[in-house]
């Protein structure tokens, strides 16, 4: 493979979710070439299968000669609702609508869609839906089918005229819930649904004013409880009205069980998970997964804040889900979660990721906001070790110009780090139990910081090394050579570290491939002091880091 070449100034590593808009080949293939240091994969953003996404990234890496990490999230949400069709739907405060989870429903007005058969057992009158991460709030009325049928429509399909059919769509029109999804939506032939009017193909009028009597089907009345527009496929986060606890449905879990397994036979180099109580739930999880994989935890729940302690211990790093973490807690405690997940992290020497909403008006939009812009740079001056594109990414306009914003802003944001000052504080929390090898990389960044050496190369065979120097945040690149082509993928969301897997293992062959990666990769010059932290021997066995060299580049 070719050695990744672009982007070399930048410390803090980006994820990208793929999604509709970046799934093909060529996007991806800009994509990598762009920089993007780790793919991620997940069922919410996906339209096709994991395994044809997959492929693609495969050949995008193989034309690009640039290896970059693949990560899956496991579940996000059990719950997901939306619109039958691909079209947004507009809602008005105090609508009503009915949430099912039999597709057949579709022709009946004010309906909705639940992936979750189990949901009308798992809400109770008085509940909140908050949707999308609390874009959309509903309240619950009722949880049961025939309960549905009393509740009067004010705004009914049957207030359509002709004259609607050729007017723009508006919140503010009367008809509104039954013109969204009547007249908007294409037929999907999955439902394989007849079309009855000829007056407009995308027209679909049910025959019947009531529903039809659905064996089995359990409906959910709501009131809509703000002026929104619903896609679909949305997650949900019941507030519950009287505290009780959320069920979890067994065929939900059995999904991670699937998600795992795929992980396992597909090489995948990180597993998220998210839907974690306790350290139960994680320990039987992680035990399903390949000793290969990184397991990371998602942070998104009061549970795994509380928690915290006990579930990094067993993990190797974290994603701050904000999205999800916001809705259990409050805007304001996401500020402060956050900030103290990334210093504990640090601490730790384990890779820290801030997801959600980083630059969500690039969705739409080709600039970033001043907010956006404000947001990575607080989450970089932090000290994260990566950032995730979530929608701006899986399915927005341009996903190339997000990934490059979000790029822009780390290098900048880069040039104010107070690389001293935590390297020391690092230190001091180490205090006497340092290690050998702790205390050699420690030496390494200082030597940097001292003499302005331009680079710190170490040879790693776990990546272990490598974490050690990024803990103590040194101002140059850190240079991973590794014989493992899994560390150096995995080596990808740690960061200031640039991995390359070789496969020179004597002492004379190594220093000229050093020398080679070096000058190739313009981290130094001919003439520059670098330094090289490894073995005795300078071979990459594991837990053997205790030695350091000055070498000039030749």
């Amino acid at each position: 493979m070719v050695e990744e070449l672009s982007d070399i100034k930048r410390k803090t590593k980006i994820v990208v979710t793929l999604g509709e808009s970046s799934s093909s080949k060529a996007v991806l293939v800009e994509l990598i070439k762009a920089g993007m240091d780790v793919a991620r994969i997940s069922n919410r953003f996906l339209k096709g299968e994991k395994q044809d996404v997959l492929r693609n990234l495969q050949e995008a890496i193989k034309e690009t000669g640039i290896h970059v990490g693949v990560m899956l999230g496991l579940r996000e949400s059990d719950i997901r609702i939306g619109t039958f069709g691909k079209y947004s739907l507009r809602l008005k405060k105090n609508d009503l609508v009915r949430i099912s989870t039999h597709a057949e429903q579709s022709e009946i007005s004010c309906t909705l869609w639940c992936n979750n058969k189990e949901f009308s057992s798992m809400v109770s009158p008085g509940d909140k839906l908050l949707v999308d991460f609390g874009k959309i709030i509903l309240t619950v009325l009722s949880n049961g089918s025939s309960e549905s049928e009393n509740y009067s429509f004010s705004r009914s399909f049957t207030s359509i005229t002709s004259q609607d059919l050729n007017s723009d769509i508006d919140s503010s029109k009367s008809g509104n819930i039954m013109y969204m999804l009547n007249s908007t939506q294409k037929v999907e032939s999955s439902l394989k649904r007849q079309k009855t009017n000829s007056f407009n193909e995308d027209l679909h009028r049910p025959k019947r004013l009531t529903p039809k009597n659905y064996h089995g089907a359990k409906v959910v009345m709501c009131r809509v409880e703000n002026d929104c527009t619903i896609t679909v496929h949305k997650p949900v986060h019941i507030s519950s009205s009287d505290g009780h606890e959320i069920p979890t449905s067994d065929a939900t879990i059995s999904e991670d069980f699937k998600l795992i397994e795929w992980a396992n036979e597909n090489n995948v180099d990180f597993i998220v998970f998210k839907q974690i109580r306790n350290e139960e739930d994680l320990g039987f999880l992680m035990d399903l997964a390949s000793s290969n994989i990184k397991k990371i935890l998602g942070l998104q729940s009061k549970g795994s804040v509380t928690q915290f302690e006990q579930l990094i211990a067993e993990t190797d790093g974290v994603v701050i889900g904000r999205g999800t973490l916001a809705l259990e807690t409050s805007l304001a405690d996401v500020c402060r979660i956050q900030k103290k997940t990334v210093k504990r992290c640090n601490e730790l020497g384990k890779p820290v990721i801030i997801s959600t909403q980083l630059l969500e008006s690039m969705i739409f939009h080709n600039t970033p906001t001043r907010s956006e812009v404000t947001d990575i740079t607080n989450a970089v001056l932090d000290g994260t070790d990566a950032l995730m594109l979530s929608g701006e990414t899986a399915y927005g306009h341009d996903p190339v110009r997000a990934f490059n914003a979000c790029a822009r802003i780390c290098i900048e944001a880069e040039k104010y780090l107070d690389y001293h000052g935590e390297c020391e504080r690092i230190k001091k929390i180490l205090g006497n139990n340092i290690t050998i090898t702790e205390n050699t990389c420690y030496s390494a960044v200082t030597t940097v910081l001292s003499t302005h050496t331009k680079v710190i190369v170490c040879l790693t065979e776990s990546g272990r090394t490598a974490q050690i120097i990024s803990r103590f945040m040194p101002p140059c690149a850190i240079v991973a050579l590794t014989n493992s082509e899994v560390t150096e993928r995995q080596l990808r969301i740690v960061r200031g570290v640039y991995p390359f897997f070789v496969k020179e293992t004597q002492e004379s062959e190594l220093k000229d491939r050093i020398f080679t990666i070096i000058k190739a990769g313009e981290f130094a010059e001919v003439g520059d002091n670098i330094v090289v932290v490894g073995g005795l021997l300078y071979n990459f066995a594991a837990g053997h880091a205790c030695s350091l060299k000055i070498l000039i580049v030749k």
